[in-house]
């Protein structure tokens, strides 16, 4: 079987013997994955199931956050919904009512399909993945711009993710931000988010593996977005997140200044990351 990964302007097929997965990017906004380990005909009892489940979850009392379970065996669909923390609600409720009408334009047919904004994640199954971690499927966007202190960088990365990790498994929203310093002209800015159903022990082993996927996908790069169905990460050289209401757990405050190699840029990028949307399957 192979994985075809489509992302702008470059297109990469990898084959394997595992099953069949879809991954595709538009643009740096959204992403989907679209599992070909079973399909639906259109008008079936399925489908029509992941209309009614699409429908709960976007009519649910609205935390950021709900889960519903639609149908009978072997039509039962499972579905979850959630924004970031710091998004503001009306933002949160846009960006789900688009996951809710894209999600089976990009995944047709497809019993296991989840796709992603920036502000929100949807998700639905044939199967019950409530309150248990994926990781297997990773998709990254990395920067193509490279840091001049790559040995700084990294070992700042490491312990800002480190502790981020940690306040996010212990935190009810599983979501946390935060600051590290890197040199006189920046910080490091990082986010990390769990699925809220999972339990502490799964999220913080979510996030330990694509903390570990980071020299492989991300080395030297400014900045990167790493995602599996369960859990995200994000880093940049400028701050990317919200600071207002809602507050936002996890927020570390940055050290003094670390001394800067005589190479280090002048200004901190305003830009979102630049660069290409790579697939990529950790395990069977």
């Amino acid at each position: 079987m192979q994985f075809l990964i489509s992302f702008t302007l470059n297109f990469l097929i990898f084959s394997s013997l595992l099953s069949s997965t879809y991954a595709n990017f538009a643009d740096e906004q959204r992403y989907n994955i679209c599992t070909n380990a079973a399909n639906y005909t259109n008008g079936s009892l399925y489908s029509r199931n992941i209309n009614a489940t699409l429908f709960s979850l976007t009519n649910a009392s609205l935390t950021g956050f709900a889960t519903t379970t639609i149908g009978l065996d072997p039509d039962t669909v499972f579905g979850l919904v959630q924004c970031r923390p710091d998004v503001a609600e009306n933002d949160c409720r846009a960006c789900i009512n688009t996951a809710s009408d894209e999600i089976t334009q990009f995944c047709p047919n497809k019993k296991q399909a989840m796709i992603g904004y920036g502000n929100c994640s949807l998700r639905y199954s044939d199967f019950r993945f409530f309150s248990t971690a994926t990781n297997d499927l990773i998709v990254y966007y990395r920067n193509t711009m490279n840091v001049n202190d790559s040995n700084l960088f990294d070992k700042q990365l490491v312990s800002l993710f480190q502790n981020l990790s940690v306040s996010a498994a212990a935190n009810d929203t599983k979501f946390a931000v935060g600051a590290i310093g890197y040199s006189l002209f920046s910080d490091i800015y990082g986010m990390v988010q769990c699925s809220r159903d999972l339990p502490e022990n799964g999220c913080l082993s979510c996030l330990q593996a694509i903390i570990g996927f980071i020299p492989q996908c991300c080395d030297k790069k400014q900045g990167a977005r790493i995602f599996t169905m369960s859990c995200s990460l994000r880093f940049e050289l400028y701050a990317f997140f919200q600071t207002s209401s809602p507050p936002i757990s996890g927020m570390l405050s940055p050290p003094p200044p670390l001394p800067v190699s005589t190479d280090e840029p002048s200004s901190v990028p305003t830009s979102s990351s630049d660069g290409k949307f790579y697939y990529c399957i950790l395990s069977s």
